[in-house]
């Protein structure tokens, strides 16, 4: 079996401790510079503030389910030479008060006009919840598909709120995936690393590697601080 027909099965052990990966060697796709206006190949929607280094998007109106996104501009691939992997980097600095959502993907072209992960029939999703009291939740989740929803979880876990700032990196591959943090986590269902089934048909294609930051209530606007967001091909 091959990826023109599916993702091959592949199950790795879960540690609850996991430092982002190194490779041999790396082709960058993409970096975002926070320098310039344009945010290095990144286009950001709504109320955006890049200085020293980091961007923070704010939600610039009250209301449950408002949001500002970001996209990277240029196209993805998954790699099909065995050993290689598109990799997928988030650092996640800060969230404003109030309760809200990062809601990050990649997925299939064309996308929504809205782009919003929660329509979208197909996508890998990242989602972390504003900080609670003393922990922060994260959910990893494929929609494959599917009608409007979240997506079926793959991998979900916590870390504490000291943490921050704290680096995501996903790796997919023709083998699997994997989802490791430099800081630690902590699991409560699901894989760090296995399988995933992205015909060719869907996921053979061009992709599109983006986020959304979105209020979970109506008393606040929200907002959410990135230092790094990245997209490269990788290989072992």
């Amino acid at each position: 079996m091959n990826f023109h027909a599916s993702i091959r099965t592949i199950f790795l052990a879960m540690a609850l401790v996991a430092t982002v990966p190194s490779f041999a060697s790396e082709q960058l796709v993409s970096k975002a510079d926070f320098a310039k206006p344009t945010g290095g190949g990144w286009s950001f929607q709504g109320a955006t503030k890049l200085s020293d280094g980091k961007a923070t998007l704010s939600v610039s109106q009250l209301g449950a389910h408002q949001g500002r996104a970001l996209l990277l501009d240029s196209p993805l691939r998954i790699p099909l030479a065995a050993g290689t992997a598109l990799r997928l980097q988030v650092r996640f600095d800060a969230f404003g008060d109030g309760a809200s959502s990062a809601r990050f993907f990649v997925a299939p072209t064309p996308l929504p006009s809205y782009i919003e992960p929660y329509i979208m029939p197909d996508a890998i999703l990242f989602y972390v919840d504003s900080p609670g009291k003393d922990r922060t939740s994260f959910r990893l989740a494929m929609k494959s598909g599917s009608a409007d929803g979240f997506g079926d979880g793959v991998y979900a876990g916590s870390w504490a709120n000291t943490q921050f700032p704290i680096t995501a990196d996903l790796s997919l591959s023709v083998d699997g995936y994997r989802l490791v943090f430099d800081k630690e986590v902590q699991a409560a269902s699901g894989n760090a690393s296995g399988s995933l089934f992205l015909p060719a048909a869907k996921w053979g294609g061009d992709l599109k590697f983006g986020g959304r930051i979105v209020n979970e209530d109506n008393a606040h606007d929200s907002s959410m601080t990135v230092s790094a967001l990245e997209a490269a091909t990788v290989s072992k």
